[in-house]
């Protein structure tokens, strides 16, 4: 297990913003991935749920002025990232250690500076909420990361959805179904039929703010 609070400073710029504002960053950064040009500011607003581009306009410059956008003068499209949208592993959400919930997928932060705590990269890190792993050393609060998987091994430690909502368990392979273990005899394993299961990651390290 590694400890983070020295990687956790390279987020203290994204806790200084506001949600509006980080929300207003979420939505120009996915535009960019997806269409690799930024947003209109009447796209924004649309896409932020904004009555007009004057909220969307206000938002910008205060990104801009946090050091996060600059304004590409002349050009019809003018916001630009400073940084490149992949600065940073995105904290995506939380998962539950216990019973399984949904877990809404929206980036809340990125995190950066952590190459040297995982052994493998992680795509994303989830905030882990519940203590059905804490005897496996993963407690509540912590930031679990995450490698993208759509399979797994019996024996490794997952984010599994079942009917739409998300756990993190140890899987256990069977014949025809899985079990998705706690570490914690508190809780009761889960039995799934394999087509049921869908094996979103598995889990390589955790990051403990200390």
């Amino acid at each position: 297990m590694h400890t983070g609070s020295d990687a956790l400073a390279g987020a203290a710029e994204l806790a200084a913003l506001t949600s509006a504002e980080r929300r207003a960053l979420q939505v120009i950064e996915q535009h960019l991935r997806r269409y690799a040009v930024p947003p209109s500011f009447r796209e924004l607003a649309a896409a932020l749920g904004a009555g007009s581009s004057n909220t969307a306009t206000r938002l910008v410059a205060a990104l801009e002025r946090k050091g996060w956008l600059r304004r590409r003068r002349g050009l019809q499209r003018t916001l630009a990232l400073t940084r490149p949208p992949d600065d940073g592993i995105p904290i995506v959400g939380f998962v539950p250690a216990g019973v399984p919930v949904d877990a809404a997928e929206i980036v809340e932060d990125r995190l950066v500076r952590i190459d040297d705590l995982f052994g493998t990269r992680p795509d994303f890190l989830l905030r882990v909420r519940g203590h059905s792993m804490r005897d496996a050393g993963i407690l509540d609060g912590d930031l679990v990361g995450i490698a993208k998987a759509a399979q797994a091994r019996s024996g490794q430690i997952v984010v599994a959805r079942v009917d739409g909502e998300v756990t993190l368990k140890r899987l256990k392979l069977l014949r025809n179904k899985a079990l998705l273990l706690p570490e914690n005899p508190d809780y009761r394993p889960l039995t799934v039929a394999l087509e049921e299961l869908t094996i979103e990651g598995v889990f390589v390290g955790i990051i403990r703010k200390s």
